[in-house]
């Protein structure tokens, strides 16, 4: 995810607290945290070293 990707969910989440919009936030939260491949492949260099 790209830090523009990120900041457009950051942005929905907002509004739709703001609208009172409860039934979007479980999917925002989801696109957020979402798998990351640089975040999950760094984590595997790290953690699966022999």
């Amino acid at each position: 995810m790209t830090a523009k990707e990120r900041q457009q969910i950051v942005a929905a989440i907002a509004y739709a607290r703001r609208v009172g919009d409860m039934a979007a936030m479980p999917l925002l939260l989801l696109r957020l945290t979402s798998p990351c491949e640089a975040r999950d492949s760094y984590r595997a260099q790290t953690v699966c070293r022999v």
